[in-house]
């Protein structure tokens, strides 16, 4: 049996996808394929409504970031990265991924329910080195 590129792309994607929605259930540190998912707190400065986290993510790893939201409020998130292949995911309080959140680099809409939202950081290409990425978060 041949296995195309495309073929490993997408199982590539799904694994980092199922690590996603683990990561997002996991009370304890979650274990990401060799290594603990790192987990941050996004806190706003006094008077900001927007935050930037920057990073990098290798291979078939996640970051985890959380932070607390109302119901109403609208919430934009950008990913900024060379590498076309690392995109993000955004997780309701509740648990479910939010509609049109999950695998993009762009997402903007208003939130659900209020709680700590998780947003969850991966890279999909296979065999590269880490990925630079800066990650944009917006509250009103």
């Amino acid at each position: 049996m041949t296995v195309t590129r495309n073929g490993r792309r997408r199982a590539a994607f799904l694994a980092a996808a199922l690590l996603c929605l683990a990561a997002a259930a996991a009370p304890a540190p979650a274990q990401n394929m060799g290594g603990t998912v790192r987990e941050k707190r996004i806190r706003f400065l006094r008077g900001r409504t927007t935050a930037v986290e920057k990073g990098s993510i290798a291979f078939a790893r996640s970051r985890v970031y959380r932070l607390g939201a109302r119901s109403g409020q609208t919430m934009s998130l950008h990913l900024a990265s060379a590498s076309r292949e690392v995109t993000f995911s955004l997780i309701a309080p509740g648990g479910e991924t939010v509609e049109g959140a999950f695998g993009v680099r762009d997402w903007s809409g208003e939130l659900p329910e209020s709680g700590d939202y998780t947003i969850t950081v991966v890279n999909n290409r296979e065999r590269s080195a880490a990925s630079p990425y800066t990650l944009q978060v917006t509250i009103r």
